[in-house]
């Protein structure tokens, strides 16, 4: 399996945990407690976002020195707009969930 086919798959497992929760703090939580730092959902998106960045379908795009962007077009499966809106890789290499008020 390619890696951006394998990235929407393990999207879509969280976005399957988000569900149609609020965007809030406890969301926030529960995904870290859930796929943070040191789980293999956590190590599995991390080597993924950077083949993305590398092969040059995520991360494609770049604005006051951030980078983004969406594999997955909004509505498409997997839906990870509010997710990819959700999701900050750090410098480290470290995933974290936040919430769309901390993102503001």
């Amino acid at each position: 399996m390619d890696a951006r086919t394998e990235f929407g798959q393990l999207v879509q497992q969280v976005t399957s945990f988000v569900g149609d929760r609020d965007l809030d703090a406890a969301l926030a939580a529960d995904l870290n407690d859930a796929f943070g730092y040191g789980s293999e959902m956590h190590d599995s998106l991390a080597r993924l976002i950077h083949a993305g960045e590398s092969e040059g379908w995520l991360l494609a795009r770049e604005a006051g020195g951030i980078k983004f962007g969406r594999p997955v077009k909004p509505g498409q499966k997997p839906d990870i707009s509010v997710l990819m809106s959700s999701i900050w890789l750090t410098s480290a290499g470290r995933i974290t969930f936040m919430s769309r008020a901390k993102l503001a």
